[in-house]
């Protein structure tokens, strides 16, 4: 096991770091997100590792690398770091760092890279220092990179001069030694060669706002994650309104690039009108100040045409608890609109579709109904010799369909939303008992269990509870039926039936067919009584939310 010291600005990639080297067998003693904090931490802990971003607030990476060999001799440094291997890995090499590993490899090159270092080997990739290509960067001393790296994101010469502790006069001679080096006649021009070198890494579609202290970097970083992805336009804002950041979405929907969004002012939003933006501002002030969200809808323009948006805006805050700035966004109302539209003339059309339906299967209904009834008939009349028993079993099979069609014309009638409930006060227990009780007695009744009913006493249409009832029984044989209530405080009753059946009657297709559209009238009923029906297997569960009897116990 070793002792380790993990450097780098980023909380979330600090915590990944901790838990790999954990798992690794290694310890964590102490972690830094600055240069400062980075010299003390190693002089106090003394770690046999550590593993170091170079972008870092403060003094610049490789001269912290340079700082920490001097403080502890013998200390292992590796590199692990955003920036290109190609411009970086030997100038690591040169400050006294072990390795360089690249955040764009494989998590595996890092394993084995801290294993190799750890172990007294070092860690670069050949081709670095085999095959050097033409490197416009190369000339340059660490020193100088780094500021170039500080320009091209976007900061004042005032503002390098604090980040890297120099004076203004320094940091402005550094900017001449760059412009001479480079053969560049402007700061646009070294943001062009810096670009194309590969030293600004992003290039993701988020514009990223430099000028901000290490805390604001910190949650800017966990923030771009969060916003770059996403499918509508979102963007950063610092207190006075200023863009930090902005997704590709929003850059897109205005036709705008990084640079032209980077630190626009609401104010400064041609898309939007003098008066929009003036009261946009005061509502983005007050929201700052207060720390309180708001959402408001308002007209932008794209590409000359007005669009309805609605915006919403968020304040954030930092570990401290002081306000850093806003994310916000806005959502094209026109294509939500749209969207709406087309699903509610979707659903309309499904309706028409299923009405059409119901009633081809209503008249369908009628129409097998009369050719029974024309076969029924007719047999009678040519059975009318016939013995006792052919007429017995022609009078059931008469019956049974004139069963059947009944049954599916109830359907039906649910089916088309022909049903009005009409509730009355009723004993649900004596109801349910009593439906049990008429049930045809070709069969074995089951048992029923009325012992978990404390409020019989509800409002429920009878006839259509019935329904329910009958639906669960219709070709069963045996079994129980449990019956139970429970009255909530808001004056309602929760009623719940539970069949378990023993066994299902065998035999015709006539029983199958009960079966089956006495379980459809069941769950359309319940359905319409907005309750829940649950099947598994022989077990029935139906709940159902009445109202209860006042004045009956």
């Amino acid at each position: 096991m070793s002792l380790i010291l993990i450097i780098d600005p980023q909380p979330l990639l600090r915590q990944a770091l901790r838990t790999l080297l954990t798992t690794a067998g290694h310890e964590v003693v102490a972690e830094a997100d600055n240069s400062r904090d980075a010299l003390t931490q190693c002089r106090q802990q003394k770690p046999a590792l550590v593993i170091l971003e170079l972008s870092l607030p403060g003094v610049g990476g490789l001269e912290v690398i340079q700082r920490l060999k001097k403080q502890q001799d013998g200390l292992k440094i590796l590199v692990y770091s955003e920036q290109h291997a190609e411009h970086f890995a030997a100038r690591s090499l040169a400050a006294g760092a072990s390795g360089f590993v690249s955040k764009f490899d494989a998590v595996d090159t890092l394993r084995t890279a801290v294993e190799m270092v750890l172990h007294g080997k070092t860690w670069f990739t050949h081709e670095v220092f085999e095959s050097p290509r033409e490197d416009e960067l190369g000339q340059l001393s660490p020193r100088e990179l780094m500021v170039l790296q500080l320009l091209t994101r976007g900061m004042s010469n005032n503002e390098v001069a604090e980040q890297l502790a120099l004076s203004f006069k320094t940091v402005s001679t550094y900017k001449t030694r760059l412009l001479t080096k480079l053969h560049a006649a402007s700061l646009v021009e070294l943001v062009e060669i810096a670009q194309r070198n590969g030293l600004n890494l992003h290039a993701d579609g988020a514009v990223e706002m430099m000028r901000v202290d290490a805390a604001t970097q910190r949650e800017l970083h966990m923030l771009r994650t969060m916003i770059e992805n996403a499918p509508i336009p979102m963007f950063v804002r610092d207190v006075e309104g200023r863009i930090l950041l902005a997704n590709r979405s929003l850059l897109d929907f205005h036709h705008i690039s990084n640079d032209q969004a980077y630190m626009k002012r609401i104010g400064e939003s041609e898309w939007l009108t003098p008066e929009r933006r003036a009261l946009l501002q005061q509502r983005y002030n007050e929201a700052v100040v207060i720390g309180s969200s708001f959402v408001t809808d308002f007209l932008i323009e794209s590409s000359g045409v007005p669009i309805s948006v609605r915006g919403w805006f968020v304040p954030f805050r930092g570990e401290d608890g002081r306000i850093m700035g806003v994310v916000g966004g806005f959502i094209d109302q026109s294509t939500q609109d749209d969207m709406l539209k087309r699903l509610r003339d979707a659903k309309e059309q499904a309706a028409a579709e299923s009405h059409q339906k119901s009633a081809l299967l209503i008249n369908l209904s009628r129409a097998i109904r009369l050719s029974l009834q024309d076969i029924d008939q007719h047999l009678g009349i040519a059975n009318a010799a016939s013995g006792d028993v052919a007429q017995e079993a022609l009078l059931h099979a008469g019956e049974t369909n004139q069963m059947l069609m009944n049954t599916l014309d109830e359907l039906l009638l649910y089916d088309v939303s022909a049903v009005v409930l009409q509730p009355t006060t009723v004993d649900v227990a004596q109801l349910t008992r009593s439906v049990i009780d008429a049930r045809p007695g070709d069969s074995t009744p089951p048992v029923f269990d009325p012992s978990a009913v404390t409020q019989p006493q509800v409002w429920v249409d009878s006839r259509r509870y019935g329904q329910i009832v009958a639906g669960l029984l219709a070709g069963i044989d045996g079994g129980t039926i449990k019956l139970a209530t429970l009255t909530q405080a808001s004056g309602m009753v929760t009623v719940r039936l539970q069949l378990d059946a023993a066994d299902v009657i065998p035999g015709t297709t006539e029983v199958s067919a009960r079966r089956t559209l006495g379980l459809a009238i069941c769950r359309a009923v319940v359905g319409l009584m907005k309750g829940q029906f649950t099947q598994i297997g022989r077990r029935i569960e139906i709940e159902l939310q009445l109202p209860a009897a006042l004045g009956h116990a």
